[in-house]
This record gives C-alpha cells, sequence and structure tokens, in this order.
C-alpha cells in the first residue's frame, strides 16, 4: 500500500505539470481559430484591415511565447515523468522468479486449463470478442450454446445497470424450474424494483393492478410486501418524502444484479467470481510475503529450508473470503495435514493425521486410538478426503 501511495503521489505531480504546460498553448489555438472563422468572413479576394493586421501580430507573439513557454514547462513535465517512472522502478520492479515455479504450465493440458479459466473470465466480464477470438487461437473445444448463455447473461446485466427488469423477468420466467429448486429471492426483488418504479413515476393504477403479483411471495418475503402496500398511504406526496424512501435507493439495483450473477453462475455450474480475479487477489496477498521469507532466507543462507518441502515455512493467512476447503490439523502432532499427510479416521470416528497413526502403530500392525480405549488394525483406518 505505501509503494502504491508513493507512486501515486509522482503520478499526481505528472499530471499537474502536464495541465498547466497545455493551458498556455490551447488558448492559443482557441484564439488562432476564432480569428480564422472571421477571416472566413471576408471576400476572396478583400486584403486584411488595419486592425486584422495589428490582431494577426498580436496573435502571432501570443503564439511565439506560448510555444516558448510549452518548450520550457516540457522539461518539467518530462522531469515530472521521469521521476514517476523512477518511483515504480523502486518500489514494484522486483525479481519475484524465487517465488513462482518453473515449468508449472509446461504440457498442453495445463496450458488449456490456463486458456479456460482466462476464456471463463472474459465471458464473465462480457469480453464476448476476445473470448472467441482466445477460443480460436488457443483451440479450446466450446459449445456455441455455453457462449450463447453468457451473451444473454450480459445483455440481462447491461439492463439492470440501466435499470431495467424487463430483460431480467424475461430470464427468470426462462429458468422457472432451475430457479425454483434454488430457493432464491431473485423473481420478487425484480417485481419489487418494477413496482417501486411505476409508483415513482405516479402511475397508480398500474402499481395497484401490478401489487396483485405479490400473493405469490407472502409466505417467504410477508414483511417486505406489507412496506410495499403501506406505499400507496404516501403516494399523494411521493415516495420520496415517505418512510419508505430507502426502498429507492440505487443499491436495490446493485443487489438484484447480484443476485442474478450469483444465480445465473449457479445454473451455468461457475463461481459467481472468476478464479483468475481470485488467484490475482490472492497473489497481491501472499506475493509481500514471500518476497520477504526469500530475502531472510538469502540472508541466512538457509535455502534447504524449502527444499523438498510441499509448505511454507510461515503461516499466509489470505483472509476469510480466500477459504474455500476445510482445514484439519492433527490434535497429536499439532501440524495441518497435506497430499502427503493427509487425515485419518480411526474406526472408533476419531481422526488424526498419518503421520501421527505411523507413531501409534505397533510392529504387529495395530495401533489404539489416543482418545478411547478401542484398539484397531491399521489396514482398517480410512483416509479422510474433505
Amino acid at each position: 500500500m505505501d509503494s502504491c501511495k508513493a507512486v501515486e503521489s509522482e503520478f499526481d505531480k505528472a499530471v499537474k505539470k502536464l495541465s498547466i504546460s497545455t493551458v498556455g498553448i490551447e488558448k492559443t489555438i482557441s484564439k488562432l481559430a476564432a480569428f480564422k472563422d472571421e477571416l472566413k468572413k471576408n471576400k476572396e479576394d478583400a486584403s486584411l484591415t488595419e486592425g486584422q493586421r495589428t490582431s494577426l501580430e498580436k496573435l502571432l507573439k501570443e503564439a511565439s511565447e506560448a510555444c516558448q513557454n510549452f518548450s520550457s514547462q516540457h522539461k518539467d513535465s518530462h522531469g515530472a515523468i521521469s521521476r514517476m517512472g523512477k518511483a515504480i522502478d523502486r518500489n514494484f520492479q522486483m525479481d519475484v522468479s524465487a517465488c513462482s515455479k518453473e515449468g508449472i504450465f509446461d504440457g498442453k493440458d495445463r496450458m488449456q486449463h490456463l486458456y479456460t479459466a482466462l476464456c471463463n473470465h472474459l465471458l464473465l466480464q462480457g469480453s464476448m470478442d476476445i473470448a472467441r477470438c482466445l477460443i480460436q487461437e488457443a483451440g479450446l473445444q466450446v459449445n456455441e450454446a455455453h457462449l450463447e448463455k453468457f451473451h444473454e447473461m450480459n445483455i440481462v446485466l447491461d439492463a439492470l445497470h440501466r435499470k431495467s427488469v424487463d430483460e431480467a423477468l424475461n430470464w427468470v420466467e426462462a429458468h422457472k424450474m432451475e430457479l425454483s429448486k434454488m430457493n432464491t429471492s431473485l423473481e420478487f426483488k425484480l417485481h419489487r424494483l418494477k413496482f417501486i418504479g411505476l409508483l415513482d413515476q405516479g402511475m397508480l393504477q398500474e402499481a395497484l393492478q401490478y401489487s396483485k403479483l405479490f400473493g405469490q411471495f407472502a409466505s417467504h418475503h410477508k414483511k417486505e410486501v406489507q412496506q410495499l402496500m403501506g406505499c400507496f398511504v404516501y403516494c399523494h406526496r411521493g415516495l420520496q418524502q415517505s418512510p419508505y424512501s430507502d426502498l429507492l435507493d440505487p443499491s436495490h439495483w446493485t443487489d438484484a444484479a447480484d443476485t442474478f450473477t450469483k444465480d445465473c453462475c449457479a445454473i451455468l455450474g461457475l463461481a459467481m467470481e472468476s478464479p483468475l480475479s481470485i488467484s490475482l487477489s490472492a497473489g497481491c496477498i501472499a506475493l509481500p510475503i514471500l518476497l520477504q521469507i526469500n530475502m531472510v532466507i538469502q540472508q541466512r543462507q538457509v535455502n534447504e529450508v524449502l527444499a523438498n518441502r510441499d509448505e511454507l515455512p510461515v503461516e499466509i493467512d489470505l483472509g476469510v473470503e480466500h477459504r474455500y476447503h476445510s482445514i484439519f490439523a492433527c490434535p497429536i502432532l499439532r501440524q495441518q495435514t497435506s497430499e502427503t499427510n493427509p487425515p485419518v479416521r480411526l474406526t472408533c470416528g476419531h481422526a488424526i493425521s498419518q503421520d501421527a497413526m505411523k507413531k501409534l502403530v505397533t510392529p504387529s500392525g495395530r495401533l489404539k486410538c489416543p482418545y478411547c480405549p478401542v484398539e484397531m488394525l491399521h489396514e482398517d483406518t480410512m483416509i479422510i478426503h474433505f
């Protein structure tokens, strides 16, 4: 964050210098353009009047001075841009090769996975043309019907951003069966936005007729429906001056768009947020810590700390928003399990790590649960997959 602020400070200075250097020259160009338009009014064979000659001489002198000032100010602005570049190099140009794993994308299958992640990210962002180009150049096998669903999703999202719910309601009607299994409130939110829009436009008769639709939502949205019906009491003075003015808040449109995106991605079998964006966010959090670890390892010359290990010597907390898997810590060895040391279920139901179990197994292949008196054979235990 400090690095970003340092670069931003130099960037603001550079922008300020550039804006100042162009003010004088722009004013002169505007005056010359106005004088040119004035000359066009004269006849083609007419000569300049005395006043026009004086004005032209004055403008030429101003233009010459403006060019000289611009030239000198350009040197200052060039220095500001140079300092901004140095600030970027100083704060961000680092060798991150020590924190990467060579050959991670070697092989056709791995590259295909990377291209697929890029393609899905572009589709979620609505960049359909770029996604199609990537599909063609990378040789991805993507069904046209799959692309059409993304196109449909982005059309609905664009309509919601324009505060129009008709496209979204049509989509809900077309996917009624899938949505009924998801226990979603999307349809109610869309009808509520349409109803509030009618009231806000003063279309009371249309709003009253439209309110009949809320009967089907009364069982799950009783309180919200009561609030919507209460809006009729304050129609004469406008919703903005009523206790229900919060229903006009633009956040309801954002909430509806987010709910639609979540439900649409669930039907498509995709995460609401692009895996590429999640990976980038997690990398931005982890990279500074990894660079610091690498620096300490080099200073203390303990490169063997990371040799032949599948875990880091320090914990990196990515926050609750980046926790997607269950974490099991062995109650015996007090360490998290991993692919090489998975959790194991004993016949009694207790779970420990595989390393802990190996320490408890006797030469005869039997072991006793460390938490209860149950004894068992080593082959009767099972590896747990979360």
